[in-house]
């Protein structure tokens, strides 16, 4: 009987060294979240997840935005424990009514976008603007969103491993006490311009940490937009990594908007 016993402990002592060996540098989920918490979108809270570059209002800072009014929701799904990460936008077009919810799902370290769908709440209606308006007036056009394509959503999620999880985004300009981050966007007018009146530019992001230097997280070449804007970011519960929320500011109806791209930063490699 002893010998079982020994056998038992040694079996399960190499089980715990070889799970913290392959995961050494990955943080596990928290234990309190429910299984099916890890793998549904149904489950989100729309409204507490709620992200939006607006509110750097209730953070008593100036507006960095400009002209800018039109600042589509960002909700963060979650994240794999290999570079990835799922996204929703939420965006009320104007002009014409009803919203355009957007979700993707982007790996943090090609920053290759590796799904996206859009799901229109106006083509959802029937294009009947009184329709429209009675379906959500009781319910938001999220939580709608999430009924209709929640399946086709979880299934994606699983194949891409993504964790259901709530993160905390961290709005700039702020003081970052934790990592010390802080992005310097350049932006190079190319002189072309798109129908005669857009500008096109390039632009470079990088990012800066403490004091270990700098490194470049993008190049873009040939963006139709006025302006670029750091926004803020995530960071990944399961690794160090965030991931860079920056706005390109877009001509839109009578006005410009925001239109968001995401970039994976490392926080340990290439600060130089």
């Amino acid at each position: 009987m002893k010998k079982i016993l020994i056998c038992v402990f040694l079996m399960v002592g190499l089980v715990v060294s070889c799970s913290k060996k392959s995961g050494e540098n990955v943080q596990e989920a928290p234990a309190e979240l429910e299984k099916s918490e890890l793998s549904s979108i149904k489950n989100v809270d729309w409204e507490k997840n709620c992200v939006n570059p607006f509110m750097f209002g209730k953070y008593g800072y100036t507006n960095p935005f400009g002209v800018c009014y039109s600042f589509p929701d960002f909700y963060m799904i979650g994240f794999s424990k290999d570079g990835k990460a799922a996204i929703c936008l939420n965006e009320e077009i104007d002009g014409r009514g009803g919203n355009v919810v957007t979700f993707r799902v982007q790996d943090l370290v090609t920053d290759e976008v590796l799904c996206e769908f859009d799901w229109d709440s106006y083509e959802y209606s029937g294009q009947d603007y009184e329709e429209h308006d009675q379906i959500f007036a009781s319910e938001s056009v999220m939580s709608v969103f999430a009924k209709e394509k929640g399946n086709e959503i979880d299934k994606l999620l699983g194949q891409y491993s993504i964790i259901v999880q709530p993160c905390e985004f961290v709005y700039f300009p702020k003081n970052d006490d934790v990592y010390g981050l802080s992005f310097d966007v350049s932006i190079e007018d190319t002189g072309k311009r798109k129908y005669e009146v857009f500008q096109i530019v390039n632009y470079s992001i990088s990012a800066r940490k403490n004091g270990e230097g700098a490194k470049r997280l993008t190049f873009q070449q040939d963006v139709v937009c006025e302006n670029v804007h750091v926004c803020g970011y995530f960071k990944s519960p399961y690794e160090e990594r965030v991931v860079l929320v920056a706005g390109e500011e877009h001509y839109i109806f009578e006005g410009n908007g925001l239109r968001y791209r995401l970039f994976g930063c490392d926080l340990n490699k290439g600060f130089e």
